[in-house]
């Protein structure tokens, strides 16, 4: 009868709360390939979506209990403060930054197999390296850091 149809209703019964994050950070919160939003799906089984917000973006969790919801938005809160932390490490920290132009096969030997060669310099010397159009771009706390990279 019409209680078993508003029982079926209860239970299908979604809850849905969104966070707010700036929109140069949903990168990453989702994770190469959705990683880390995947782990917050399978361990709270909700579903995690992202949109335009009013002020960036929306982060919106749903799930089938308000419990799931509210413990998923605290572990994606959770990462949003580790992210915004180490932007504000990043900020502060003192930086030397050198750009040096790669010809040719030199790019190829300088970023190596699979990335391996950056890699190996960024963790024995913790400068940052990135890969520009024409050259490379060294970023450390310290102009001799950058130097032994």
């Amino acid at each position: 009868g019409a209680g078993m149809v508003l029982g079926e209703a209860a239970a299908a019964a979604i809850f849905t709360k969104t966070m707010s994050l700036a929109a140069d950070m949903r990168g990453r919160m989702i994770g190469r390939g959705g990683s880390e939003v995947g782990k917050v799906e399978a361990a709270h089984g909700v579903s995690v979506d992202f949109g335009k917000g009013t002020d960036g973006l929306d982060v919106v969790v749903s799930g089938e209990t308000e419990e799931a919801v509210d413990q998923a938005l605290a572990t994606l809160a959770a990462r949003k403060e580790l992210l915004q932390s180490e932007d504000a490490g990043k900020i502060v920290q003192p930086s030397v930054v050198v750009s040096t132009i790669l010809v040719g096969r030199q790019r190829a030997m300088f970023i190596g197999k699979a990335g391996a060669a950056i890699q190996a310099l960024e963790a024995q010397t913790g400068a940052r390296i990135a890969l520009r159009d024409a050259g490379i771009v060294i970023t450390a706390a310290d102009a001799e850091v950058v130097k032994s990279a």
